[in-house]
């Protein structure tokens, strides 16, 4: 018998680059620690009846060992968090999580032990957020007025929209997905990979490149239930981590550029926007970087925010 019984869940799919970076931190469990250890993923809650923002509290009790969940989830406890829900900060992927490897991660980590029951394990890659919508290509921030767009549970992302033109609509990701064929909402944004997971770009043939988001996830387990293990068990996360982390921004870069052609194989119209449109959009979004400036005090924040 299995000394660890450990349970890992996650709410993007089977096919997500999420579950195969999962998957692998599994794996490599079972590689350091041989019988002593039985692992199941929980690729998606939501099936199950879960919405997305009930895991972490699952986690804090003890009914998971482990999941990811977006950085948005945690800025009421948390509000420099708010940082990656502000448009364009990162025009390069890895120089952001770089940062995250760095001091700007474990300032994230103390913050997140400070105020919450969680342990940060690592920082994956959410993807480039893009906009879809069923009526019309955007291509600039007058092309989104009298849009409806399901939103993120965030009053920075409501601030973000708001200021572009849409009318935002806050909803748990699944609810969003079992009201997908409903006319009341015509736009949503979300990485290329879960747009074609889900299907979304079959309701919303109009896929816009913004990019304005660059998604962050948090893995996390229980601080008590964490400080509680053995050595071995810390030195094997520890090691499990760093392996499925390094998996998963590969992999989730490389799904973002095949999903572009799998989207437009399904008859999506991909619509990049122009130096003139992308301009605009970042133009328009100005005021809601400088509302959430003040938040930023730590030095660790200096130069990120766009000026």
């Amino acid at each position: 018998m299995a000394r660890f019984n450990l349970t890992f869940a996650g709410y993007k799919g089977e096919a997500s680059v999420h579950s195969e970076a999962a998957r692998c931190f599994g794996e490599v469990l079972k590689r350091e620690l041989g019988d002593d250890v039985d692992f199941t993923l929980f690729s998606d809650t939501l099936t199950q009846g879960h919405k997305s923002g009930d895991l972490p509290g699952m986690v804090a009790e003890g009914a998971l060992n482990f999941c990811y969940m977006a950085t948005v989830r945690f800025a009421k406890f948390v509000p420099e968090c708010v940082l990656f829900d502000l448009p364009f900060i990162a025009d390069d992927r890895a120089d952001l999580f770089g940062a995250l490897d760095g001091a700007l991660g474990d300032f994230f980590k103390d913050a997140m032990a400070k105020a919450t029951p969680h342990k940060v394990l690592g920082f994956w890659d959410n993807g480039l957020r893009h906009i879809t919508n069923r009526e019309r290509p955007l291509y600039s921030p007058a092309d989104c007025r009298g849009l409806t767009i399901r939103t993120q549970i965030s009053e920075t992302i409501g601030d973000l929209f708001r200021a572009v033109g849409f009318t935002p609509r806050p909803l748990d990701i699944k609810i969003y997905r079992d009201q997908i064929e409903s006319p009341k909402i015509q736009a949503q944004d979300n990485d290329l990979p879960t747009i074609y997971n889900f299907g979304i770009h079959k309701h919303h043939p109009y896929v816009t490149l913004t990019g304005h988001i660059s998604g962050v996830l948090m893995v996390i387990c229980s601080a008590e239930v964490y400080a509680a293990w053995p050595n071995a068990l810390k030195a094997a996360v520890a090691i499990a981590m760093d392996e499925a982390t390094v998996l998963q921004r590969r992999r989730a870069a490389e799904q973002d550029t095949n999903a572009i052609a799998l989207v437009a194989a399904d008859g999506a119209e991909i619509n990049q926007l122009s130096a003139e449109g992308r301009a605009a959009f970042r133009e328009a979004v100005k005021p809601v970087i400088a509302k959430y400036r003040a938040v930023f005090k730590d030095p660790v924040f200096d130069g990120i925010l766009p000026e």
